[in-house]
């Protein structure tokens, strides 16, 4: 049966650590664009009290984490982001922590407390992630996009990325000289699935000055689950 397509909340975001001179602590701040690969990413470990420097693979790493605890960072793709903020603080928030909206050491100690996971495994293509059909060119407009058979994904491409919470453009990166529209191929993905917790949503909140939509398990007393814009 073919993959339909999931409503992902998605906002270009992300997350960059930085070690204060001095003061042992992490803040998310803009930072001109680094390198990314998948070498990189696996030398970032949470073994440290702070990740070892604060490049775009460390935030990276910091987006996968609170991705497993769908408290969404947007996409995972190592670049900053407003919805980052919202996402630190959401989980600060979950943890009984000062909410800031940055990544101290405190938060960073307690985001990898909740899996020691790697941010990256391989993945094999099925036949249903390359059946289709798919759509390659899609409306803008949504009298247009109503017109149309089906709103599927324009490519196999288009339905990973979005299968995994990143983008088409880091899947590739990801996995250079792999074609990603036969099934059997292995491609590098971020690790989204493991330590994810279990449980149900009981409640939808809509915060629409904070731009936000949090769901609460049956137990959570208030504590925001997942959020984003």
């Amino acid at each position: 049966m073919r993959t339909s397509r999931t409503l992902h909340v998605f906002g270009v975001a992300a997350l960059l650590l930085a070690v204060a001179t001095g003061g042992g602590s992490v803040h998310a701040r803009r930072a001109p664009s680094q390198p990314l690969s998948g070498a990189a990413i696996g030398q970032v470990a949470c073994s440290a009290a702070t990740p070892p420097r604060m490049t775009r693979a460390a935030t990276f790493n910091a987006e996968v984490l609170l991705d497993r605890l769908d408290i969404s960072p947007g996409i995972i793709d190592g670049k900053t982001g407003e919805n980052v903020g919202k996402a630190i603080a959401a989980f600060q928030r979950s943890r009984g922590l000062a909410v800031s909206g940055k990544l101290d050491r405190t938060t960073w100690g307690k985001l990898c407390e909740s899996t020691n996971a790697p941010a990256l495994i391989a993945y094999t293509i099925t036949d249903d992630d390359v059946r289709g059909p798919f759509v390659p060119v899609i409306p803008r407009d949504l009298e247009g996009m109503a017109r149309l058979s089906e709103l599927g994904y324009r490519s196999a491409t288009e339905l990973l990325a979005e299968k995994f919470h990143n983008s088409e453009d880091l899947i590739k990166l990801l996995n250079p000289g792999k074609t990603v529209d036969r099934a059997g191929t292995v491609i590098t993905v971020p690790n989204i699935a493991d330590g994810r917790p279990a449980g149900h949503v009981f409640r939808i909140e809509v915060d629409k000055p904070a731009n936000a939509v949090r769901a609460f398990g049956r137990h959570d007393n208030g504590q925001t689950i997942t959020s984003g814009l």
